[in-house]
C-alpha cells in the first residue's frame, strides 16, 4: 500500500508492509497496574510497518526499506524504479527496517538499489557490522556523525535509546516540515504515556527521553510526523490530549 502526500514542493509517499498487533508482553512500565489498564484499551498495541519516500527534485530518497523485497511493488505504485533511488537513510538496522535493502542470491547479499548511497549513524553501523547490508553495500555506506546534513532539505538528528544509533530525520521545504521519527513510537499506548517502553529498547531511559523530547517539540504544531510503526497511513500531526498525545492522520490529498 502507498499513501502519496507532499512536504512543501517535495513529492512524498508512505509505504506499508503490513499492519501489526505488537505482542502486549513487549511493553514495559514502572507501574504494572497502570500498564495493565492502558493495555486493556482498544487498539493500544496496534501498529504497522512502514517506510517513506521523498523526491526533492534533485534526489529520490528512501527512509528505511521495510521487511523485504515487497518494497519494489510499492515503489512501482508511485512510478519509481529501484535504480532511480539516490539515497537511503536508515533510522536503525532492525530487520523490519533494512530487510528490503537486499536479496539473497546463491547465498550472497545482492543490493536491490544498485545506485543508492546508504546513510546510517556511525553508532548504529558499529553495532551491526555483520549485517548483510554491509556486505551488499560495503563501498556505498556513509556512516555519519550526529546532526549531519544529508541533502538540501534533509538533516539527521540522534534519538538514541531504542538502538545505539537510532536516528530521526527532518525534511523541510517551502516552510513545511516533516519529522521521520523511526521507532520513537511503536503503538498508541506510548502516545498516551510516553514513559512506556519496549522490552528490546537497548537503553529504555534514553529512549524515553528521546521520545518525550520529540513529542514535546512537534505536538500542536504544523509539523508532519511520519512513523515507521504509526498506524497506516502513518503520516499526520501530533496533538496534545490530557497528559499525553494523540495522532491525527493526514487526509488523502
Amino acid at each position: 500500500m502507498t499513501f502519496p502526500f507532499t512536504v512543501g514542493g517535495f513529492r512524498a509517499a508512505a509505504m506499508n508492509n503490513q499492519m501489526v498487533d505488537h505482542d502486549k508482553s513487549l511493553f514495559r512500565y514502572k507501574d504494572s497496574k497502570e500498564l495493565k489498564k492502558l493495555m486493556a484499551q482498544k487498539d493500544s498495541n496496534r501498529g504497522s510497518m512502514n517506510y517513506f519516500f521523498v523526491d526533492t527534485g534533485k534526489y529520490k530518497i528512501l527512509f528505511d526499506t521495510g521487511l523485504n523485497a515487497s518494497i519494489i511493488k510499492n515503489l512501482e505504485e508511485i512510478g519509481t524504479k529501484p535504480g532511480e533511488i539516490d539515497i537511503i537513510c536508515l533510522t536503525h538496522m532492525h530487520p523490519d527496517h533494512v530487510g528490503g535493502l537486499w536479496e539473497t542470491v546463491s547465498g550472497e547479499a545482492v543490493p536491490l538499489f544498485p545506485n543508492a548511497m546508504i546513510y546510517v549513524a556511525q553508532e548504529e553501523l558499529a553495532a551491526n557490522k555483520n549485517s548483510p547490508m554491509v556486505t551488499a553495500y560495503h563501498n556505498k555506506i556513509i556512516a555519519f556523525e550526529p546532526f549531519s546534513p544529508i541533502a538540501n532539505g534533509v538533516k539527521s538528528e540522534p534519538a538514541f535509546g531504542h538502538t545505539p544509533g537510532h536516528t530521526v530525520y527532518w525534511v523541510e521545504d517551502s516552510g513545511q516540515k516533516m519529522l521521520i521519527w523511526g521507532d520513537t513510537i511503536h503503538a498508541e499506548i506510548q502516545l498516551q504515556n510516553p514513559e512506556v517502553y519496549l522490552a528490546y529498547d537497548v537503553d529504555p531511559e534514553m529512549a524515553m527521553k528521546s521520545r518525550k523530547n520529540l513529542l514535546e517539540r512537534v505536538a500542536g504544531t504544523d509539523t508532519i510526523v511520519a512513523g515507521m510503526h504509526l498506524v497506516y497511513p502513518s503520516v499526520g500531526k501530533i496533538l496534545r490530549e490530557g497528559k499525553g498525545y494523540k495522532f491525527e492522520p493526514l487526509s488523502r490529498q
